[in-house]
């Protein structure tokens, strides 16, 4: 249980990180494209 719940932390943070780099690299675009 305890891995369990490591683990999904793990992929929540990295969920988290991958949707702000995602949002970032949107917004850079808008950025240059404007």
């Amino acid at each position: 249980m305890g891995s369990n719940a490591r683990d999904l932390v793990a992929l929540t943070n990295e969920a988290m990180s991958i949707s702000i780099t995602h949002k970032k690299s949107i917004i850079d675009t808008n950025t240059i494209w404007s």
